[in-house]
């Protein structure tokens, strides 16, 4: 009995090493058939005629030249969403098509070795330093997407194609299959559409290509590596197929994905290794929109990928406002929002608001993608903990035409101040499309400030704090969470007018402490660069107006004689 079982596992290896034919043992001339789907859930043969092998275009890579045909290839050629079509010869798989030439007038193609993709899965703990083989060009991906316009859908193209896998794709709208309308899967075979899937919901955003080779849950898709990330994990499913579309510039597939069935675990050089059955995190969003009196609530989920997570986000947001207004049309935007994430299992939460006013309105969206992109940069790029993002709420006011003054001028009358004495600053402000105004802000100098020149800075509450976080850029940092927590629930006033007297001092930081009353005469003791041993004092007085101020002006402020009238 037990030589029957030994015989039996023996056959068993046998058998699963000799299911593919390697590299020594393909010839020209050669004859196959590859699987992709055309239409539909299920894929479909077409045949493969071996052309040659070309040997070591980089150290242990080899392609596979071959000629397709039949599926109307011969008149599209290659299409974009075939990456990961698997190869058969004499009934054993040969690999993938992967790659391809622009403008190729016959449906030519390169094939990745099958025996090179099945490495992959080897890397997940030991990274491959292997760079791309730049002989042939990947077959572009196809990616589906629906819910974008305008700004938002450029903002997220340019992203996108700024990565490996998306860098010559072609953008086609489209939409996701739900739940209701595709079959159940729980599963993938060889020649199955498969989409990795990086914003699901209201908005969606996949990019499709085809399964090449499964054993159980171990699942190898394209090719040809995503974006040489590495260990990676994002979102995949199997994707339906409503059609091809041929083109003399690129053929492409249109289709949509299902809900997600498993994940991918390491993108490589020769193909992304993923796993059935495991699941990739992803980040819920919920967007309320209320413009021209209409009120929509948007829902997503976003996939939890640092390098994409940041892009994704901002345009999917800047995607929902703009579902319910114009972009260049005069506008004001209010924002508030609700971040939850979680650090050493304990949630932690972060809530704001941020208001544009900026003319002309097309401002107003590139300001918000800078400050978005920054903000969930925060969480994925710091020195701090890794943070996890559990939600996202926001909610979106479109307040119609523009309403802001500018700071035009503004003066002190004396050349010389005392310690002590009330400083009375004019300010001058230019209302959009309206008359000039003048005001007056009194701010009391300090007591105990010392003589020598210092600067009056006159701004909004978010313009003043800019211009103090360039100055002190240490004392502003972000060290620890509890900083991450102050300044992420910072609220700044862009109606109030600030006249503020900045005075340096001396302070430290020592590990992620800041210490602003820390005698001078012991930071010797520490290595510190002359940055890190000052500190912003502030004293300030504010002005609130009825719309939203814009603009930084300065002033110098001399206490006792200049230098100058002292030589005099």
């Amino acid at each position: 009995m037990k030589k029957i079982l030994i015989l039996v596992l023996i056959l068993v290896n046998i058998s699963y090493t000799k299911d593919y034919l390697t590299i020594d043992e393909i010839k020209p001339g050669m004859k196959g058939y590859g699987l992709s789907v055309f239409r539909g859930w299920e894929p479909e043969k077409f045949e493969v005629e071996i052309i040659d092998v070309i040997k070591n275009t980089s150290p242990s890579r080899s392609y596979i030249l071959a000629r397709l045909k039949g599926q109307n290839l011969e008149h599209s050629g290659v299409i974009a969403g075939m990456s990961g079509s698997p190869v058969y010869v004499d009934g054993k798989m040969v690999g993938a098509v992967a790659y391809t030439w622009s403008f190729s007038k016959d449906p030519i193609c390169g094939i990745t070795p099958i025996q090179n993709m099945l490495e992959e899965d080897k890397f997940v703990n030991t990274p491959s330093t292997e760079k791309e083989d730049k002989f042939f060009k990947k077959i572009s991906t196809p990616v589906f997407i629906n819910g974008f316009g305008g700004f938002a859908r450029t903002y997220l193209e340019d992203f996108l194609r700024s990565k490996n896998l998306f860098s010559s794709s072609i953008f086609i709208e489209s939409s996701k299959i739900s739940s209701g309308e595709s079959k159940s899967f729980s599963d993938l075979k060889p020649g199955d559409a498969v989409a990795i899937n990086l914003i699901e919901g209201d908005l969606n955003v996949q990019g499709v290509g085809t399964v090449t080779y499964v054993n159980g849950k171990d699942v190898f898709i394209f090719g040809h590596p995503m974006d040489e990330a590495g260990k990676v994990s994002l979102p995949i499913s199997k994707a339906y197929i409503f059609t091809v579309i041929p083109s003399s510039y690129l053929s492409f597939k249109i289709g949509a994905s299902s809900e997600p069935i498993g994940k991918t675990v390491y993108d490589g050089q020769n193909a992304v290794y993923c796993k059935l059955g495991e699941k990739a995190d992803m980040v819920p969003f919920t967007v309320k929109v209320n413009a021209n009196n209409l009120t929509r609530t948007y829902n997503y989920r976003i996939a939890d990928n640092r390098d994409y997570f940041p892009y994704l986000s901002t345009s999917s947001i800047i995607a929902s406002l703009l579902n319910q207004t114009g972009y260049s049309d005069d506008k004001r935007v209010k924002i508030s929002f609700l971040i939850q994430f979680l650090k050493d299992n304990k949630i932690y939460s972060i809530s704001n608001e941020i208001f544009y006013s900026y003319y002309p309105s097309v401002y107003n969206f590139y300001s918000l993608a800078n400050d978005l992109n920054a903000f969930f940069s925060i969480f994925y790029y710091n020195d701090i903990s890794d943070l996890k993002i559990k939600k996202c709420e926001f909610e979106i006011n479109i307040i119609p035409e523009i309403d802001y003054y500018v700071i035009d001028n503004a003066e002190i009358k004396q050349k010389n101040y005392s310690a002590g004495e009330r400083l009375n600053i004019k300010v001058r402000l230019k209302r959009y499309k309206g008359d000039y105004l003048n005001k007056n802000i009194t701010l009391k100098i300090p007591d105990n400030i010392r003589n020598g020149q210092y600067n009056i800075i006159i701004a909004n509450e978010s313009s003043l704090l800019s211009q103090l976080r360039a100055a002190f850029p240490y004392y502003y940092s972000i060290n620890n969470i509890e900083d991450l927590i102050f300044w992420g629930n910072y609220r700044t006033d862009d109606k109030k007018l600030l006249c503020a007297v900045i005075v340096p001092k001396k302070g430290t930081i020592v590990d992620d402490k800041k210490l602003d009353d820390f005698p001078e005469i012991y930071s010797g003791f520490f290595q510190l660069t002359s940055d890190k041993t000052l500190f912003p004092e502030i004293f300030q007085n504010s002005l609130s107006l009825d719309a939203a101020v814009f603009g930084t002006f300065r002033l110098t402020l001399t206490i006792g004689q200049s230098k100058t009238e002292q030589k005099e």
